[in-house]
């Protein structure tokens, strides 16, 4: 299992139209957590939210956003990367006027064959079956 950590830092007046936008590149396959380190002093005039290309992964529904104040949120997922390595990409917003806020973004990531074994083992074995299949002319 590999652990990416990013610190991302948000001036003041950075409303959600236009948030700080920064990334995270993947080597594996698989992620299996998102865990998320917001600090003291926050109180909730911030918010995060992190993309997989156009799609919104956390947090769901599209458009909301993580917030808090001294909180660590910790998601378990399991979400395949098509074709790493890959980015994520973080955005982040601060609606205060005076102080800049930072979020610490921690990614569990992992190969999938190291995730669920048993179903990487039934892919090759239907990619191997395949292969004989159009050998054989039987496809």
């Amino acid at each position: 299992m590999t652990l990416y950590a990013k610190v991302i830092e948000v001036p003041p007046k950075t409303p959600p139209e236009d948030p700080v936008v920064d990334d995270i590149e993947i080597e594996e396959d698989t992620i299996t957590e998102i865990d998320v380190q917001i600090p003291y002093g926050h109180r909730g005039v911030t918010g995060l939210s992190i993309w997989y290309g156009l799609k919104q992964v956390y947090p769901l529904p599209e458009g909301s956003w993580i917030q808090g104040d001294d909180i660590f949120i910790r998601h378990r997922m399991v979400m395949r990367i098509p074709k790493p390595p890959d980015r994520l990409v973080l955005k982040a917003y601060n609606n205060s006027v005076l102080y800049s806020h930072k979020f610490y973004v921690y990614i569990h990531a992992e190969w999938w064959e190291n995730v669920r074994p048993e179903l990487y083992a039934l892919q090759r074995l239907a990619e191997m079956i395949q292969r004989l299949s159009e050998a054989l002319g039987l496809d």
